[in-house]
């Protein structure tokens, strides 16, 4: 824990000092909320006015649908953390595209390994198609609307690294994902959405038992 605690200082030191020129005028950053050994990991796409204000991720307009989420699924304060993708707010008019942003980006997945959670909530096109993208899941192809709700099995990595003389193994765990849409946004059909495919939470936690190794 304190290796752990110590990292998280060490990234959210980075995530202040960095600042991608086409956000120089943008309010932030927001950084990660919660328990770092959180098992439940909710990523959002970019911060809203209210979240700035506040300084903690989904204080805005999504933070009574997140409450709502974590009820609902009796979620314990130690099993959650909140993020996002991009820790600044966006010009109304701007989108977090992949390739324009990869620094954000690397400096998001530092902070999923660091936190190291068996269930992602990727909540928003672009962070689902980020990860999807990076982590090469075959249902990448897939429309947003087909993959909302539903979870999908990472696959585990083993990897290997030279130091020095010796060579060490790495493994990153298999993990869930699971994409809905954001919950920052005013619009009726997503925001039923959301509500419906949260609830996908249980049935994975339930499955976690048998599938995680």
């Amino acid at each position: 824990m304190l290796f752990k605690d110590h990292y998280n200082k060490q990234l959210k030191e980075k995530i202040k000092e960095y600042k991608d020129s086409k956000f120089k005028d943008c309010p932030g950053p927001v950084l990660g909320y919660g328990s770092l050994d959180a098992s439940i990991m909710f990523i959002g796409e970019a911060p809203k006015r209210d979240d700035i204000i506040h300084g903690v991720p989904f204080t805005g307009i999504a933070k009574n649908r997140m409450v709502k989420a974590i009820e609902d699924n009796e979620l314990k304060k130690g099993e959650y953390y909140f993020t996002y993708l991009i820790k600044h707010q966006l010009a109304e008019d701007s989108r977090p595209e992949i390739i324009e942003h990869k620094t954000y980006l690397d400096i998001l997945l530092e902070e999923i390994e660091s936190i190291n959670p068996r269930i992602i909530c990727s909540m928003g096109f672009y962070i689902t198609k980020f990860l999807m993208s990076t982590w090469k899941m075959k249902e990448e192809s897939m429309s947003m609307t087909d993959l909302c709700g539903n979870g999908y099995i990472v696959p585990a990595i083993q990897s290997t690294k030279r130091k020095k003389e010796k060579t060490i193994a790495r493994r990153r765990p298999k993990r869930y994902l699971l994409p809905t849409w954001s919950p920052s946004v005013e619009n009726s059909y997503k925001n039923n959405q959301f509500e419906t495919d949260i609830q996908t939470l249980k049935s994975i936690k339930a499955l976690g038992i048998l599938l995680f190794d």
